[in-house]
Parts: C-alpha cells; structure tokens; sequence
C-alpha cells in the first residue's frame, strides 16, 4: 500500500507542480488540512469533548484559563457536574462571565485574573470589540485579523500559585485559550501537571505561536505522560507531536491526555 501511494504522489506532483495548478493545489492542501481539525471554527469537536468524554471521566475539577464571555465554560458546567475556576483578566469582559455563569452558583468560580509563567503584572493587548483576541503577547497584531491597540497592565498568577493558595487537591481538566501564550502558561503549572495529574488538557494552536517561535512539539515537552489528540469536527485524533504536519500554524485544538485515562 505505502509502495501505491508513493507512485501516486509522485505522478500527483509531476504532472500537478506546473505554476497554472497552482490554485487546485493551494485549495486542496486547505481541503486536507481542514478535514484533520484544522481551521474548523464549527465548534463541534469542543462540543464532542465537552458533551461525551468529559461526562465518561467524571471530571469533577475544571480550570478555564482564558474564559473569555463564558461559552466554553457554561457549555462544561451545563453537561458536567463540575466546578470550573475561570479566569479572565479584561475587565469589560468579567462583567459578561459573572452574568453568562450566575445560573450555576458557587460551581462557576470567576477569577479577574490572567494566568502566565508567573505572579506579576502584565500589559494586556486587547481590542474592546474583539475581546475573545486579547493577548499578552504584542507582536500578534502582524495577524490580519488581530488589531489589539488598546492596551492595560493586568494582574497575573500561575497555575501553581494558585493551586497553592486555594488548597486545591484536584485538578481534572485544563483548558487554554490565550492567543500565543499557551506555553507560559503551561511553565507556570508544572506542580499542578506533576501532582494533580489532570486527565486532560486542552489548548489552542494557529498561528500566534508561529510569530512567538513556539511549537506544538515544544508544548508537548512541557506536559509529560500525556498522549496527543486533535479535536476534528465530532472527534477527534491520535497525533504525533514530533509530526511535522501537527505542528501546522493554522487554527486548532489539540487535547493532551494521561496516559491510562482513557483505558479506565
């Protein structure tokens, strides 16, 4: 089979790599990409984990770093009977998580802060109308469609502090979303992945890391023991972090699970 494929691919560029195939091979490449998980801003692998493995694991200790107005958060606390720890550090925002979670009671905790490598402050980039593209990271606005020009200084903590502080003896499920700071936020939460040993930990990757020179193989040194899935649309798939075609710049979601979680 791989001895098929090969000739094929290789009659495939011979007679495709000609400058007017240019097109159908540029939109191709975005077709395959797309069908692995990338650019699929459907939402229906997120809805997949949230609503069937997050249940089967009884996750009961959630942490939402980077929660933005709420979504993901309500939709955890909706099919789980978790408690969820959201922390988000705009506070024009805050104002909108407070009222999208009161519903759920003392279950949604909101925390007006940001979460890096470590305590301190920050200057946090941010667009009042694109709030959900807020960054610590600057040099994201080369991205087309991130104009962050307001900026204000932010308190931040790390995981580990904060674990520290509020005596938390359990950690289930990591989720992060901050613009290209995935991997300070990961630095700052080596105790909570060492001891608590979550079962899963999602994070975003596009191309934000690519203008921080971060990778997702980089990323993964950071969490140990844990075996790489990509969210696809109603799933998801075993990846290679080491692959060179996981670690594509390009809008997706990838989950870290421990080793043994899901044979439970």
């Amino acid at each position: 089979m791989k001895a098929l494929i090969d000739i094929a691919s290789s009659a495939f560029a011979r007679v495709l790599s000609r400058p007017r195939w240019a097109g159908l091979n540029d939109a191709l490449l975005k077709a395959t990409l797309r069908a692995r998980g990338y650019q699929d801003w459907s939402g229906r692998g997120e809805a997949w984990l949230i609503e069937k493995v997050l249940p089967s694991l009884d996750i009961q200790v959630v942490i939402d770093v980077g929660a933005n107005v709420g979504d993901y958060a309500h939709g955890v606390l909706e099919h789980t009977g978790a408690k969820v720890y959201c922390f988000e550090p705009q506070p024009h925002v805050v104002t909108m998580l407070h009222s999208r979670l009161q519903p759920f009671g003392s279950r949604a905790v909101v925390i007006p802060l940001g979460v890096g490598a470590q305590s301190g402050s920050l200057d946090l980039f941010y667009n009042p109308d694109s709030p959900e593209l807020a960054s610590f990271s600057k040099e994201v606005n080369a991205i087309s469609y991130v104009d962050n020009q307001a900026s204000i200084k932010v308190q931040v903590v790390s995981l580990d502090e904060f674990a520290a502080q509020s005596r938390l003896t359990r950690v289930d499920f990591i989720k992060i979303d901050t613009e290209g700071y995935e991997l300070e936020v990961l630095k700052g939460a080596e105790r909570v992945l060492r001891e608590l040993k979550p079962a899963l930990v999602q994070l975003e990757f596009n191309m934000h890391h690519l203008l921080r020179g971060t990778s997702l193989y980089a990323l993964s040194q950071l969490i140990p023991d844990y075996d790489l899935y990509q969210l696809v649309p109603g799933g998801w798939a075993r990846r290679d972090p080491l692959d060179p075609f996981t670690n594509v710049y390009r809008h997706a979601n990838f989950v870290f699970v421990r080793r043994g979680v899901l044979n439970r």
